[in-house]
């Protein structure tokens, strides 16, 4: 192997822009070289760094495009950082933080910014795809319930975002204002609802109501709703109706008072599957019906029981149903009621009584006045 001394070492390094760093007396395999136009100091052999196979850094051949100035996102490129694991670049941010991130990071969009774009919300995000502030996701929501109840949509984002606008951001039964979920984490209050069931989402047949009065509402008409709404809020007067009295029975009916056997195994047994608890004899409800003199106990409408099976030659439509008063307790005494079946099964559902009566009486006030409910 070539010898090479001190002075060709540095005449040879002189031409590179390179020193020998310490003493070298041409025998030992390596030595310490520092660049004179970095400053950089690195371990190499002599000969390697004579022959240009061990360069500096600074003077390595550049394979990769120099990103400074460049925008990417809120990321603003403003110098170049080198690491054991390659190229990263100094990125300002639009919020003034700084942030180093790989070239690969910024070209294929994967970083867009130092971490600030996840908190936003919305039409804000970069991310966003839907229009308005209704986002993809609410969207697809309403078409796919939509599709899997066989109803079919006539129409677009855009159309129920005027609409939105039209009704100044507020529900067209109560007129309290509504908003759509700000975030995947959060549930908003807008729902759409078609004023007439028996037709499909089209313009003319569309409205923004409150979730829970949609929920209240589900497929009755609007003017059923609307009245079921005005009965709870002004019920009607009491008179004993006509089904306090029991009528004549065949020698197989099966029951107690005018409550049929069929009726009262239909009670348990819907309890049951529900997993809620069931305490009452069919002694207790056809007492608690007497109190309230065959009427709802919510809109004061007479109730009826079906006649199936009596005397009579006609059958009159069931519209009597029991009903706890708070949802969140068993069949119970003290916690029944009697109830017509439109307000248990249409309006009441799930909810309390208290809760039900709320929207029912803001429903009232805004269809009757105009304008919103307040509680003084």
């Amino acid at each position: 192997m070539k010898k090479f001394t001190r002075r060709d070492v540095d005449a040879r390094l002189g031409e590179l822009c390179i020193e020998l760093v310490g003493e070298y007396n041409g025998y030992e395999k390596s030595a310490n070289f520092r660049c004179l136009e970095c400053g950089f100091q690195f371990l190499s052999k002599p000969v390697e760094v004579v022959n240009q196979r061990r360069k500096c850094k600074c003077k390595q051949q550049k394979r990769y495009h120099d990103l400074t100035g460049k925008r990417y996102g809120n990321l603003t490129v403003v110098g170049m950082e080198r690491r054991c694991r390659g190229i990263y670049w100094k990125c300002i941010c639009d919020c003034g933080k700084e942030k180093t991130v790989l070239a690969m990071l910024l070209s294929t969009g994967r970083t867009r910014s130092c971490g600030c774009l996840q908190y936003l919300t919305l039409n804000n995000s970069y991310s966003w795809k839907g229009h308005g502030e209704i986002s993809s996701k609410f969207w697809h929501s309403v078409l796919s319930n939509a599709a899997r109840r066989k109803i079919k949509v006539g129409v677009s984002i855009e159309d129920v975002w005027v609409l939105f606008l039209s009704q100044d951001r507020c529900c067209s039964l109560t007129g309290e204002p509504i908003e759509f979920p700000p975030t995947s984490k959060k549930f908003g209050t807008a729902s759409l609802d078609r004023i007439d069931p028996t037709h499909p989402y089209v313009l003319g047949n569309i409205q923004w109501v409150h979730k829970s009065v949609n929920n209240m509402k589900w497929d009755l008409s609007q003017s059923r709703f609307v009245s079921l709404c005005r009965l709870v809020n002004e019920p009607l007067s009491s008179c004993p109706s006509e089904d306090c009295e029991e009528f004549p029975k065949f020698k197989t009916w099966s029951g107690y008072g005018n409550i049929c056997g069929q009726l009262w195994c239909r009670y348990q047994q819907s309890a049951k599957n529900r997993g809620i608890g069931f305490f009452v004899s069919i002694q207790d409800i056809w007492k608690k019906f007497l109190e309230q003199d065959g009427n709802c106990a919510v809109t004061g409408m007479p109730l009826g029981f079906n006649k199936k099976g009596t005397n009579e030659s006609y059958r009159i439509e069931l519209t009597a149903s029991l009903d706890r008063i708070d949802s969140s307790f068993p069949y119970a005494l003290g916690n029944i009621q009697w109830v017509h079946k439109e307000i248990n099964q249409k309006l009441k559902k799930d909810m309390d009584e208290s809760e039900m009566r709320k929207w029912c009486i803001r429903v009232a006030y805004h269809m009757d006045r105009g304008h919103t409910f307040t509680q003084d």
